[in-house]
């Protein structure tokens, strides 16, 4: 069967056309302005604005494991897709769940936030490896008891368990930090010691693991 000459036009412009708007899904992030707010390093979860400086609207999806970088803060990483739609030289903004994956120490919220391939990025990887491992052995029921809602635990081990990969938590942070955050009585303070024995359990598991299926 002979393909017309007018058909094969209009077939060559529809492929065209398809690779287009693929390429400009995927390049339409590294146009934008990003900035992270209303964050503090671990807390999950934070309010990211995408600003559009260019005269055309913008549509896209920031998948998931997307990673904002920036030169002196605490790079993310998302956890969910997020589809987006910003209007021209406008602004959007949404509340979106992510792992730190920079360095404890560094500021957590800033703007002129860029948007980079996860396989550049030093930690992004490991970042990766460790929220699937996490993820299933929560699903597996592998994960001890915490106090915390369930969906929140592989995340909250995920990053104790990337920052103590990069030398940059310990358990004894751990403690501290739990400590602050629940300022126990006197009496509740064995409760303290046991979340932070299960916690660190679940961080360890999550680490041992990960070396298992990586070797």
């Amino acid at each position: 069967m002979k393909t017309s000459p007018q058909y094969l036009g209009v077939s060559v412009k529809a492929l065209l056309l398809v690779l287009f708007f693929v390429a400009w899904a995927w390049a339409a992030p590294q146009d934008l302005k990003f900035e992270v707010v209303d964050s503090t390093p671990g807390s999950g979860t934070c309010t990211l604005v995408v600003h559009n400086p260019g005269s055309q609207g913008e549509r896209f999806t920031l998948p998931a494991g997307s990673v904002l970088s920036h030169p002196t803060q605490q790079d993310v990483m998302t956890l969910e897709k997020k589809p987006l739609a910003v209007p021209p030289k406008g602004k959007v903004q949404c509340r979106v769940s992510v792992l730190c994956i920079g360095k404890r120490s560094e500021p957590a919220q800033g703007q002129d936030y860029r948007w980079v391939e996860s396989e550049t990025h030093p930690q992004a990887l490991q970042a990766q490896k460790l929220w699937e491992v996490c993820q299933k052995l929560q699903s597996q029921g592998d994960l001890p008891p915490m106090p915390m809602l369930p969906a929140a635990q592989a995340r909250v081990v995920t990053q104790y368990a990337l920052w103590h990969a990069q030398g940059d938590f310990n358990k004894s942070d751990l403690k501290k930090l739990l400590t602050t955050c629940l300022a126990p009585a006197p009496e509740k303070e064995p409760e303290v010691e046991k979340a932070t024995d299960n916690i660190w359990e679940g961080v360890d598991l999550t680490l041992k693991t990960s070396k298992g299926q990586t070797s």
